[in-house]
C-alpha cells in the first residue's frame, strides 16, 4: 500500500496527478487510514520536497486524527513549500487555527 501510495505522490504536478493521482492517492489513505497513516507519520521527513507537498495536498480530507498530527508536523518544516501546503490543508480542516 505504501509503495503504491508513494508512486502517486511522485508523479509531477500534471494533469494526471490532479485528475487522478490526487483521487487514488486519498483513496489508498482511505481504505487503511490506521496503517497507512502510521507507516507515512514515520517517513514523510525523508521524502523528497515535491512527494511531501503533494502529501500535504491530499490530507486534511479524511476524519483520522493522525492527518492533522502529521500536518502539523509538516507545517513546521523548514522546507517553505511544504509548510505552505501543509498549512493550506489546515485551514479545510474545521475548527483548526493554522
Amino acid at each position: 500500500m505504501i509503495e503504491r501510495l508513494v508512486e502517486l505522490l511522485d508523479f509531477p504536478d500534471a494533469d494526471y496527478w490532479s485528475d487522478v493521482g490526487c483521487v487514488e492517492a486519498r483513496s489508498i489513505i482511505d481504505a487503511d487510514p490506521q496503517l497507512v497513516l502510521c507507516e507515512v507519520e514515520s517517513q514523510w521527513r525523508s521524502w523528497t520536497e515535491p512527494r511531501q507537498e503533494h502529501l500535504a495536498y491530499i490530507l486534511g480530507e479524511g476524519p483520522h486524527p493522525l492527518e492533522k498530527e502529521v500536518l502539523l508536523e509538516m507545517a513546521r518544516s523548514s522546507d517553505p513549500g511544504v509548510a505552505m501546503s501543509a498549512r493550506e490543508a489546515l485551514r479545510g480542516i474545521s475548527g483548526n487555527e493554522a
